[in-house]
């Protein structure tokens, strides 16, 4: 049942990405079906489901009232040793965890048969965390193993997480998102109750210190969001269905309701979040708004914004005219913005257009037209990829030069993560069972990391690496 559910979940969230691995058109839309046709047949679903489906938990708000600690005066973290190699951590079709140090083989580190979708590198590769999860009865628990294999630990028990049912009728919650705060052994997540049907967030905030045991409660449930890390790991964005909070890690200095905005429809059984963008300096965040119906006729604009990190009014910076919850990708560094938006009625076509632009949504330059999705950006905006669909072609460009070339050598592509604006991972699908994870350069021959067989023909692999 939780293979199933993260499988469900990857595709809901594929509609708001970017922690995600962003998707471009609705995920798992039939290619022969109109957007028109499919919102429908979820609106069709979604009443036949009736009393069925749980009640939409959405978030107390966090206080107007900031906690009156003065601006962003922290104490220096410690940084770790930088790593020696780079470091790459995955899921096999069995259930168990490897390991992958650039210039060594792969590394099996567990073989219990129960490690879950979320899994996350520390910056300095020293920690994997990862879920344990089993089915019947349902137990979810979250464990970190030295990159080495030694020092494996359980840092919060089944039976913490059962405890954070968040009310409601379940036999345990298991974690939304896992993160490491960078620079530092600090994993920060967020949970969410094990729901038979949609998404239901616990919207609590917590961290564990992995060389420690400490497990610290930020937030309770119902206090805060959705979270994004700053690249400094210092700071916090708290993202809820109608607002944008921002906090210290610490859970001090809160910056309430830098944003605000209606909520979202989704035509499905999960509440929009909005995607914050940090700069590279942590000094403030984009986010793209969509209106309150994406499918309303006529079709309303997408607003663009500025957040300062210091809570500071934000800035609404231009608009785009995109269908639904296409993707609008701010660049993590630099002044750019991939978007892709509907060619002709998007009701009765299925064609789209991607265009780069600046954060503003002018001077808008196409650079490929047809089926788009995954879009991503490498952590110094200096190049962009993307996947061409059917037969996943990857393809990458930079933002100074207006064209597009082919990113790999190789076809079938599900995901790419860029480790720098000159190398990149990827996963490829090799036969039904089988995916390839493998190393890339731009435009360059790739080479085999690993191969991960036992999987379902609609599994991506479930991997990270320490950025």
């Amino acid at each position: 049942m939780h293979k199933n559910r993260f499988a469900i979940l990857i595709g809901l969230l594929a509609l708001l990405a970017s922690t995600l691995a962003c998707s471009l058109p609705i995920a798992g839309q039939d290619e022969g079906a109109t957007p028109g046709e499919i919102a429908t047949a979820v609106a069709a679903t979604l009443a036949a489901a009736g009393p069925g489906q749980p009640p939409l938990v959405l978030p107390t708000l966090i206080p107007k009232e900031p906690t009156p600690t003065p601006g962003l005066d922290l104490p220096p973290t410690s940084t770790p040793t930088p790593p020696v190699s780079l470091t790459l951590a995955y899921r096999d079709g069995a259930g168990n965890l490897w390991a992958w140090v650039e210039g060594s083989s792969p590394r099996q580190l567990t073989s219990s048969g129960d490690v879950g979708y979320d899994l996350a590198v520390s910056s300095d590769g020293v920690w994997i965390a990862f879920t344990r999860h089993v089915d019947d009865p349902p137990t979810h628990s979250l464990w970190a193993v030295r990159t080495d294999g030694a020092g494996e630990r359980e840092l919060v028990s089944a039976k913490e997480f059962a405890g954070w049912n968040g009310g409601l009728d379940v036999p345990t919650s298991v974690t939304a998102k896992i993160a490491w705060a960078n620079g530092t052994h600090t994993l920060v997540f967020t949970t969410q109750p094990l729901v038979e049907y949609g998404m239901v967030l616990n919207y609590d905030l917590r961290t564990v210190d992995a060389d420690t045991g400490a497990l610290t409660e930020v937030l309770p449930i119902g206090a805060g969001g959705m979270f994004t890390l700053s690249p400094d790991g210092r700071q916090v964005a708290l993202s809820t269905p109608s607002a944008l909070h921002l906090m210290n890690l610490d859970g001090t200095n809160l910056r309430s309701s830098v944003i605000n905005y209606a909520n979202v429809m989704t035509y499905s059984e999960y509440a929009y979040h909005i995607q914050p963008v940090w700069a590279a300096d942590s000094s403030r965040l984009r986010v793209h708004i969509p209106p309150a119906d994406p499918l309303a006729s006529p079709r309303q604009a997408t607003t663009l914004w500025t957040v300062p990190a210091d809570g500071s009014p934000a800035q609404q910076t231009g608009s785009v005219d995109v269908f639904f919850l296409d993707t609008v990708l701010f660049a993590p560094a630099g002044e750019k913005l991939l978007i892709v938006r509907p060619v002709g009625d998007p009701t009765t076509s299925n064609a789209r257009e991607l265009m780069l632009s600046g954060v503003d949504g002018g001077g808008a330059l196409r650079l490929d037209g047809g089926e788009f999705t995954s879009a991503a950006w490498s952590p110094d905006g200096r190049r962009f990829s993307y996947l061409r669909n059917p037969g996943g072609i990857a393809l990458y460009g930079q933002p100074d030069s207006g064209s597009v070339a082919p990113l790999t050598d190789t076809a079938n592509v599900q995901e790419v993560l860029w480790i720098d604006a000159n190398r990149f991972f990827f996963s490829s699908r090799a036969s039904d069972s089988t995916r390839q994870i493998r190393l890339g350069t731009p435009g360059g021959p790739s080479q085999l990391v690993a191969e991960v067989g036992g999987l379902e023909s609609y599994d991506w692999v479930a991997m990270d690496f320490n950025h």
